[in-house]
Order: C-alpha cells, then structure tokens, then sequence
C-alpha cells in the first residue's frame, strides 16, 4: 500500500476547530507550524505585544501530547510522529519567557540577534544603576542620621587590594554602591 502525501487533519487552536490539509507530510514539525500560523492568520506576539512562539501537540482522550520540532538535533516530521488522516492536532501559542526573550537565530550575523543582546545589557545595566543608586542615597542618609559604628574591610582578588579601617556604616554602604555602579556600566566594544 503507497502512502498518500497529503493528510486531512483537524487542528484546534484556543478551542476552535480547523479543518487543514497538509501537502506534504515530510516537511519539518517547524514548517508546518510556519504554515498554520500563516493560514490562519496567527500573530508572532502576545497580547501584550511580547514575542511569542507556536507548538503543535496532539490531542488525545486525557492530554494533550506536544510534539517537539527537534530530537536529539533532528528534525522532526508528521511521519515520525505517526500522525494519519483524521488525527486532531492542537496549535498553542507559547509566550516567551521574560516577554522578549531572545532566540538564537541560525546564523550569528542577525542584525536583531544583537539588537536584543544590547538592548537587554541596557535594562541589566540601568537595573543594576538603579541599585547601586539606591545603595549610595541608603549610605548618605545612614552618615546624616549620624549613625556610629567603624567597620573594618579587607578584601584582595588577584592583584587588587582594598582595605578600609574605621570607616562608618554609611561610609561602607557608599562605597559598595559605588562599585555597583562601576561594574554595571555598559561595555560595548565595535571591532572593525
């Protein structure tokens, strides 16, 4: 018996029910899920607006089964899942995590690969000043309110030295916001 290219399917999205035909039952996992999202006109993002991706899974009496596009580096088809005519697929939208998350492009030369990567240094970053800011306004007020107390701190890593004797509450808590400022900085390098 030849197997027939073309499978009948029914594939449910947010609890609607859509009858699809699928040309060629070999593409990738990934295709299809390009395919569907194109045919029914699906959004690449959420509701707020964040970046979202789609995975197709298979709809069973108690669960259901997602099918991963990748195994052990493979791609996967419709074949190696056995899915025949008549089978209900269901297509759900997956967030991704942190609501812009990045995903790796295949090729490394991705201009919004590396527009994310600097823009997420930017939030880290500003995060971090933010912090750092708060901890030096906390070491302010802490000398003002004329908190007493010395402190000492000896601290070495590598070839550098640090070493502080007597020194007030506030004055430590200055200092450890300051260095949380320096070492939130952004760093971008440009090689030509």
């Amino acid at each position: 018996m030849e197997k027939k290219d073309t499978l009948y399917l029914t594939i449910n999205y947010q609890g609607k029910d859509t009858d699809v035909e699928i040309e060629d039952q070999t593409n990738s996992i990934q295709e299809i899920i390009n395919k569907l999202v194109v045919a029914l006109d699906l959004s690449r993002t959420d509701g707020a607006g964040n970046p979202a991706s789609y995975h197709l899974g298979r709809l069973t009496d108690d669960f259901d089964e997602i099918l991963p596009p990748f195994i052990n580096g493979k791609e996967q088809t419709l074949l190696d899942y056995n899915i025949k005519d008549g089978d209900k697929l269901s297509l759900t939208m997956i967030p991704i995590a942190g609501g812009g998350g990045i995903e790796i492009p295949n090729r490394i030369n991705d201009e919004q690969l590396w527009r994310n990567i600097t823009r997420f240094h930017f939030i880290q970053s500003m995060i971090a000043l933010v912090i750092g800011f708060v901890i030096v306004i906390l070491g302010i007020y802490v000398l003002l309110v004329g908190t007493t107390g010395n402190s000492d701190w000896k601290f070495s890593i590598l070839d550098f030295e640090s070493n502080i004797t007597n020194a007030g509450p506030g004055i430590i808590l200055c200092i450890i916001g300051l260095l949380v400022i320096w070492a939130s900085r952004i760093n971008v390098k440009v090689k030509k």
